[in-house]
């Protein structure tokens, strides 16, 4: 933390500088103890029935036209761009919010019909409508006497 120099010891960085980056280390460890879904971003919630499937994936400070989906089989992709909201010469004081791209990939239990996908933006929020594929929807089979 110190090093030395001709006569004692001195501080290698100030007094502030040296409180953030502890605070930003302490974050960083936190964070590797916390399971995926909570440090990735987008964070969202999949529930499903017979019918298919609804994704919905918060997505504040990102314009619908930076936003890319695609749907292959049973894996859904969300990708996009979050852009940097500060001003050139303004710097950050803390910064908690990710920036930049990503990229978020979930794959369902069934194969998803992707003529049929419906895509909604409304308050920072995605929806996703994602319809069972006719293929994969449970059947009914009638069982005949012999």
């Amino acid at each position: 933390m110190f090093r030395t120099r001709n006569r004692g010891y001195w501080p290698w960085e100030s007094l502030g500088e040296h409180i953030a980056r502890l605070n930003n280390e302490f974050s960083r460890a936190i964070s590797h103890g916390m399971r995926e879904s909570e440090r990735s971003f987008p964070a969202f919630n999949i529930w499903s029935n017979a019918e298919g499937a609804i994704l919905n994936a918060e997505l504040p400070g990102v314009k619908v036209e930076d936003i890319e989906l695609t749907v292959s089989g049973n894996v859904v992709a969300i990708k996009g761009n979050r852009k940097n909201s500060i001003a050139g010469s303004d710097k950050y004081v803390r910064r908690e919010r990710q920036e930049g791209e990503f990229i978020r990939t979930f794959e369902l239990p069934f194969q998803v019909d992707p003529e049929k996908v419906v895509a909604k933006s409304a308050k920072g929020i995605l929806r996703l409508e994602l319809p069972r594929a006719e293929a994969d929807k449970p059947r009914k089979i009638a069982v005949r006497s012999a």
